[in-house]
């Protein structure tokens, strides 16, 4: 009898601190999880790189490469997958089967990919120069310069994961 009475109250007590919660969770930093479908970061010349990101929450990601010439592209976001969007839940392969391919180049020169993860979209405030085209050359980019814009852009807010890539 009693103790079925007063368990509702009990229950409601102990579910009280849930709201501060979704808080907690704001508060924890956002990380991002880069890594290759091997875990490898030598590859052969004209070998292909799988790449698997997942972010720690609900996130935007972007995806640059820094090539053996010091020039910077951007491959994620793409006109194959427009939205920079990630969800927690997923992982994002890239390629996976978006029609490009990221490849050791043919000189062997080290290669650097960077990610860079954001709470909330930030394209919008970052300089256009910065965003340019997928697969295309960004203008004297280099990635401190767009660190520094995603930096910006996010208030600070923001978990970046670079991977060096090598010839074998």
């Amino acid at each position: 009898g009693p103790a079925v009475v007063r368990a509702p109250p009990a229950a409601r007590a102990a579910a009280a601190p849930a709201p501060a919660a979704p808080a907690a969770a704001a508060a924890t930093p956002l990380k991002l999880s880069l890594t290759t479908s091997k875990q490898q970061t030598r590859f052969a010349r004209g070998e292909p790189i799988n790449l698997s990101l997942a972010p720690s929450q609900d996130a935007h990601v972007y995806c640059y490469l820094q090539d053996e010439d010091a020039k910077v592209v951007r491959f994620f976001p793409n006109r194959f997958a427009r939205d920079s969007r990630i969800a927690a839940s997923q992982t994002l392969a890239l390629p996976g089967d978006m029609r490009f391919q990221l490849s050791m180049n043919s000189k062997g020169g080290a290669e650097t990919i960077a990610c860079f993860a954001t709470p909330r979209d930030v394209v919008a405030s970052l300089p256009q120069a910065l965003v340019g085209t997928d697969f295309e050359p960004l203008p004297g980019a280099s990635l401190d310069v767009i660190r520094a814009a995603f930096v910006k852009a996010s208030g600070g807010t923001l978990a970046q994961e670079n991977l060096r890539v090598q010839a074998k």
